[in-house]
């Protein structure tokens, strides 16, 4: 076994790069003496989570472009839906909705935006929104909550500002679907 820093090709700060510099505060000492610090998967999630309490900015899109979303406010949570319900609307395991404040949404239709209003299982009325062109689900709104949308994970165009940190309905889950979250919730989570 080669120990020592890794030839710099170049690079001159190569060298530094390769040799771990403890920093305070940030790690435990191990037995072996080697030294831990915060993962880059802590890291990011802390800084999601300080930016998911600030102003974030979406757009979306449907597939075929004619509805667009823009939105501009903070971020709600995102969760995994396992209800059947759910499960019928998008053709999969399961939905990812994210919540935003309607009075931030902004919508563009160069297409119609069609809705369906449902009773589900729980009682509830609902009203999934989906491109009348494409068939796209766009968002849900709750009449129980007008304040709020819960526009669909994959129609937005950055991704990254997606992070679910719970689901709801997982007695309806199939057993195939696995999900890493921190909370699971039999039915659904109150907001």
């Amino acid at each position: 076994m080669v120990t020592g820093p890794r030839p710099t090709r170049g690079n001159p700060h190569a060298a530094r790069q390769a040799e771990p510099r403890a920093r305070g505060g940030r790690g435990n000492d191990r037995p072996g003496g080697c030294r831990v610090f915060e993962t880059s998967e802590k890291i990011k999630n802390k800084r999601y989570d300080e930016l998911a309490r600030m102003k974030t900015h979406f757009e979306a899109s449907c597939l075929c472009g004619g509805i667009q979303l823009r939105y501009s406010g903070e971020l709600g949570p995102a969760n995994y839906c396992h209800c059947e319900d759910c499960r019928r609307t998008t053709g999969s395991a399961f939905n990812i909705g994210v919540r935003v404040d309607r009075k931030h949404l902004k919508l563009k239709a160069a297409t119609e935006l069609r809705s369906y209003r449902y009773v589900g299982g729980n009682g509830r009325e609902i009203e999934r929104c989906f491109c009348g062109t494409c068939g796209s689900p766009i968002f849900t709104l709750h009449p129980a909550k007008p304040e709020y949308a819960w526009v669909k994970a994959g129609i937005i165009n950055q991704p990254e500002v997606v992070r679910p940190t719970y689901e709801n309905w997982i007695k309806d889950k199939v057993k195939w679907a696995v999900i890493d979250v921190a909370e699971s919730y039999d039915e659904n989570k109150r907001i």
